[in-house]
């Protein structure tokens, strides 16, 4: 159970609309929801709208994505869900800033994460119509006494391949995946589940395509913020080159994908920058660590590029 927001979306019952929910600080369980904009400007809060919006955001106004968000998170039993657009006063350069720079907070502190893969915008849903896989299932010989299952998938497996998702293009969706500790995905045609335990999928077999990151996923579960609380400090930088490499790579990986607004870069990487300062005492100036100035301020090009 997490520390809530700001501010989160109370969807209550089926029988109630949702609204804005101004938090006393105070720990709860809230979803969160992980989308692409898309180029469409979706249903926001500003300073002007933000009084009606703590008495009631009517239902049937949410675009698609956020209705089903709003569904879910209460098949789910919890009673918040927080959505950037809505829990962030769009026109407040103040309250963007303070919120961009907790943004690791409501990642990390979720109960879970809702990740729209391919919802190209706010009006495509997180739940689209598809056809149950078909499963079969065969007992067959073995060498020795236990049985064994053949699952056998019909169709196309990129359903489960996040590489080529909609919402992994998106540059913030990276450090909100890796820092959610559950997350949920909706696919074209099923539902998959990661954690930093186990990836799964809704037709019971094995969602190899969803482990590209897991070197990622290394850096929050494994060695550095499982352990954050109570446990010793460790150098980012000149106590383990491997976590130099994997800080590396998030960056690589994090330029190829886009941005709407390029001034975003620093804030988008800075969620999970921040968790890496807190566990490792390494201090993060700017993009780069500061033990490590002269290492990482090196570059070189690439011959055919400009």
């Amino acid at each position: 159970m997490g520390r809530l927001p700001t501010r989160v979306i109370r969807v209550g019952s089926a029988r109630e609309e949702p609204r804005l929910y101004v938090s006393n600080n105070e720990c709860a369980n809230y979803v969160t929801l992980s989308h692409c904009w898309g180029g469409v400007k979706p249903l926001i809060t500003t300073t002007d709208t933000l009084e009606a919006r703590t008495t009631c955001i009517p239902y049937d106004t949410l675009p698609k994505t956020f209705q089903d968000a709003v569904m879910i998170t209460r098949s789910l039993g919890v009673e918040y869900l927080w959505i950037d657009s809505l829990c962030i006063i769009q026109d407040s350069v103040d309250d963007w800033a303070k919120e961009a720079a907790s943004m690791k907070d409501v990642y990390a502190d979720c109960y879970v994460m809702i990740s729209a893969d391919d919802s190209p915008n706010p009006h495509g849903g997180c739940l689209p119509v598809y056809e149950q896989p078909s499963r079969q299932s065969f007992v067959v010989n073995t060498v020795g006494p236990k049985l064994s299952k053949i699952c056998h998938r019909i169709g196309d497996a990129q359903s489960i391949d996040e590489s080529r998702s909609t919402l992994n293009q998106r540059g913030w969706c990276l450090q909100e995946r890796i820092l959610a500790p559950r997350v949920l995905h909706f696919g074209q045609s099923e539902l998959a589940w990661e954690c930093p335990e186990m990836v799964a999928c809704e037709c019971q077999t094995v969602a190899t395509s969803l482990d590209k990151e897991s070197r990622y996923k290394a850096m929050r579960g494994d060695h550095l913020l499982r352990q954050a609380q109570g446990s010793p400090k460790q150098s980012l930088v000149g106590g383990s080159k491997v976590d130099i490499l994997l800080w590396m790579n998030f960056v690589e990986e994090f330029t190829r994908r886009h941005l709407t607004f390029n001034k975003d870069i620093l804030h988008a990487l800075a969620g999970l920058a921040a968790f890496m300062e807190a566990v490792t005492g390494a201090e993060y100036v700017h993009g780069i660590w500061k033990r490590e100035l002269a290492e990482f301020l090196l570059w070189t090009t690439h011959k055919g590029t400009t």
